[in-house]
């Protein structure tokens, strides 16, 4: 007999990302009925409850985020998608938020807080809805973020004189020329300046 084994998403063994879960089930309730909670006082609370529903469900499905070892990828929206890059370095804080209203349902948010970087709404640049083991998912962005900050990016002045390019680790230490026709023009300037210095030596 075949058992169907359920592994729950964690570091990916190639570039390192690590795979937010959220709640979907505990998530669309809550902003189902937000959304009848504000139709209430149009009388349309009953006839849209079915649509509020929907509605957070597709939201809720289109939330996708990882967190690899240099930026947050998050992707959100239903009607009006986002799809954005956070990078590690500039995220000053990671808050979970627990309303009254999201604890009735049992989730959170986590609010990602950037250098200068907020929303058109005031909200924060990264908001995210109904995560699953949000204490978890906080330490791993902030160990990463700082792991970074110490490390340094990769270019950067404190990479340890390595750094990437396209892609690719670059050697920064000083090259050494083995092209012959180099060397010979080299040895050439060389014994020309000996010579001019001979010149003036033997002027004086």
């Amino acid at each position: 007999m075949s058992t169907n084994k359920v592994v729950e998403p964690a570091y990916n063994k190639f570039d390192n990302a690590y795979e937010i879960e959220f709640d979907h089930s505990k998530g669309s309730s809550k902003v189902g009925c937000s959304l009848c909670v504000g139709l209430c006082c149009t009388g349309l609370c009953i006839p849209c409850s079915p649509f509020g529903y929907f509605w957070g469900k597709k939201l809720m499905q289109n939330q996708t985020c990882t967190v690899d070892d240099y930026r947050i990828n998050l992707k959100q929206g239903y009607f009006n998608k986002e799809d954005k890059m956070i990078p590690l370095d500039r995220i000053q804080d990671v808050n979970i938020k627990a309303s009254w209203y999201s604890r009735l349902f049992g989730v959170s948010q986590i609010a990602i807080q950037t250098a200068g970087g907020m929303n058109p709404d005031g909200t924060p640049e990264g908001l995210l809805e109904s995560v699953k083991d949000p204490k978890r998912v906080r330490d791993i962005i902030i160990g990463k973020r700082d792991k970074l900050v110490h490390e340094g990016a990769p270019g950067s002045s404190s990479s340890n004189g390595n750094g990437l390019d396209g892609g690719t680790f670059v050697n920064k230490q000083p090259s050494k020329t083995s092209d012959p026709s180099v060397l010979k023009e080299l040895i050439a300037i060389k014994d020309v300046l000996h010579r001019m210095e001979n010149n003036k030596n033997g002027g004086l």
